[in-house]
């Protein structure tokens, strides 16, 4: 018996009846079909009375011309074809709820509903688990649902321009999000379980009542994009710098200070920190070399920083807007990569501004591939027009600077070219981190190396470079620092020069020259004696060059000339001169001072300190070793003069 036949029989349908004919089959199978196809209508359009039912009781909810509008999103709800849509946007309907039903359109992938009346969001939302982008924007939202977290798949999350006061949240669950935005809420603070989305790229959250932002956001391995725009944050921490950041956006805020960064961010292309209240940039802010946009208009800028020189890749730099801004460091002829550079509204003079402009001009020019003596045409035409360019030397690159004068000086080919080898001095300085720049070099100047007999351009631009930068009064604490430091290194410089000296007595017109400078300089600023007095200082100097050994021609320019008279002795002020005149005069201070530098550099090296950071302490120390001893000398002075 067949399986069929044996079905049959248990149902008492009689032998007769049964047809095992290959027909026969297929006729049975097919009214099975037609029964199950009936069957799934009937629940179809039972499940399709419960989906209008939950319509038509959401809009008899309301009343009036809210009814009508009820009825027109209703009836977009209930249409067959936005049951099966992935995509729906609800816009512009002055409703205060949303159906229930609209949320068992659990195929959609992007919703977005915004400029509405809606105060909450129903729990019924976590039916729709298949969403990527969720959009619920200019509405009157209080509270972010915690249903939330089951949505999964959400990759795009706004809430922008509702009334959130919190983002309360295990927004750690929501591990796909790529970009969220709250902006324009009523947000104090962004909670630290955010950091847990490992994936997260954009955060926007501008238009807010934030006043701290907490280290952790900088640190999100994946953030690139942070818009903190027009809220109440009064600083950025150090580590705000640190990250994976590629535009930092914290414009129309309050913030004062920005804290020095010991690190550098290789990403960073956008920093906008427009309408604030600062007022000096940190050092540091040089260490971003792929910056192409750094706005900073209408803020309270004092002083810029020469480390900003290094932003070579830097095409916008807005300094608009900022009135108390006086001068702009001669570094800014570095930024030859600037399309927009806006200086509108603020005290700088057009002089400094022209030497800027002119220097760029030659740079742009110097950087292409000329060969060196066309390259000094190009400065020596500069040269006639403005005085040498200042530039900002790295503590670490002395050693490396001496060389590259020293070889300077003794090619040929400058002897006489007084304007010309000063002013390719500046370009060799400002390019030490240049490889391309130093081989041309080298190779040029290889071939026709001799002795010269005249180190007096040197002398003359060490000379002038220290002097123009100590005779600037009206700086900040900070640009003092940092002028007295340039100017101990130039010191440290000549004392080289002066070591040298010895070797050859045809060496005696760079003295004449060293003291003519150093006379006609100071006695403007009423900083040196009498010519009579000073005949009498050079012609002892001249003697000792001639006859005695180095280390009395160092004693000799610390006596004869550093310390001519307690003005001078503040002003020529190096850590080495100052020690070495404490020593004598005041051996105690002196050997608490040695003692206080000693413990300094055990407390460095005995920390772990990576490379960089052990160079950066060091740096530290000299800029506290040239104020403590600056500060030593000062209170010595008074007991000598009285």
């Amino acid at each position: 018996m067949t399986p069929i036949s044996s079905c049959l029989s248990k149902a008492n349908i009689p032998n007769s009846s049964i047809h095992t004919s290959k027909e026969n089959i297929l006729y049975h199978s097919f009214l099975i079909s037609i029964v199950i196809f009936c069957a799934l209508r009937v629940l179809s359009r039972h499940k399709k009375n419960i989906f209008q039912n939950n319509i038509e009781k959401w809009v008899n909810s309301f009343s009036g011309y809210e009814r009508g509008q009820a009825y027109l999103v209703a009836s977009i709800v209930n249409s067959a074809h936005i049951r099966s849509a992935t995509s729906l946007k609800i816009k512009d309907y002055n409703i205060r709820d949303l159906p229930q039903a609209l949320f068992d359109l659990t195929k959609l992938r992007h919703l977005e509903i915004e400029f509405t009346n809606i105060k909450q969001i129903p729990p019924s939302i976590q039916k729709t688990n298949r969403l990527v982008t969720l959009f619920l924007e200019n509405s009157q939202l209080e509270k972010i649902p915690q249903e939330l977290e089951h949505l999964t798949n959400l990759t795009f999350l706004s809430f922008k321009g509702n009334r959130l006061k919190n983002t309360a949240l295990s927004w750690d669950k929501l591990t796909e999000l790529k970009i969220i935005d709250l902006s324009f809420n009523q947000i104090q603070k962004i909670p630290k379980k955010m950091t847990q989305i490992e994936g997260l790229e954009i955060l926007r959250i501008s238009g807010n009542k934030i006043t701290k932002l907490f280290c952790g956001i900088f640190k999100m391995k994946n953030l690139i994009h942070l818009q903190a725009n027009q809220n109440r944050l009064s600083s950025l921490p150090s580590e705000a710098f640190e990250g994976n950041l590629c535009i930092l956006e914290v414009s129309h805020n309050k913030i004062r200070n920005l804290a020095e960064s010991t690190q550098s961010n290789n990403n960073l292309e956008l920093l906008n920190l427009s309408n604030n209240e600062i007022q000096e940039l940190p050092i540091s802010i040089g260490n971003f070399p792929y910056l192409s946009s750094l706005l900073l208009r209408h803020n309270q800028l004092r002083y810029i920083p020469s480390s900003i020189g290094y932003l070579r890749n830097l095409q916008h730099f807005d300094l608009s807007h900022n009135s108390k801004l006086h001068d702009l460091p001669l570094s800014c002829i570095y930024l030859t990569s600037l399309s927009i550079f806006d200086v509108n509204n603020t005290s700088v003079s057009s002089k400094n501004l022209d030497m800027i402009f002119d220097g760029m001009r030659a740079n742009h020019t110097s950087n292409n591939d000329l060969n060196l003596k066309t390259k000094i045409k190009i400065w020596a035409t500069y040269a006639e027009k403005k005085p040498p360019i200042l530039t900002f030397l790295i503590p670490h690159e002395l050693a490396e600077i001496q060389e590259w004068l020293l070889r300077l000086e003794t090619t040929k080919q400058f002897q006489g070219k007084n304007k010309q080898m000063a002013q390719l001095v500046i370009d060799i300085l400002t390019h030490l981190n240049n490889e391309k720049f130093k081989k041309e070099f080298f190779n040029e100047i290889n071939g026709v190396l001799s002795d010269c007999e005249d180190k007096a351009l040197m002398t003359i631009l060490l000379i002038n470079l220290k002097f123009q930068l100590l005779i600037e009064n009206n700086n900040s604490p900070r640009k003092q620092l940092d002028l007295i430091t340039k100017a101990s290194r130039t010191i440290l410089l000549l004392k080289l020069i002066a070591k040298d000296l010895i070797t050859n007595s045809t060496q005696s017109e760079s003295t004449q020259v060293f003291l003519y400078f150093l006379a006609t300089k100071s006695e403007k600023l009423g900083l040196l004696l009498p010519w009579d007095d000073f005949d009498i200082h050079y012609r002892e100097f001249t003697e000792i060059i001639l006859t005695n050994s180095q280390h009395q021609i160092i004693d000799s320019l610390d006596d004869k000339i550093l310390t001519t008279d307690t003005s001078t002795l503040l002003l020529n002020n190096t850590e080495e001169a100052s020690l070495r005149f404490i020593e004598k005069y005041f051996p105690e201070e002196h050997q608490n001072l040695l003692i206080f530098f000693e413990k300094k550099l055990e407390e460095i090296e005995a920390a772990n300190h990576t490379y960089e950071d052990y160079i950066i302490k060091l740096e530290e120390l000299k800029y506290e070793r040239i104020k403590k001893t600056k500060t030593t000398l000062e209170q010595c002075i008074p007991h000598i003069t009285t």
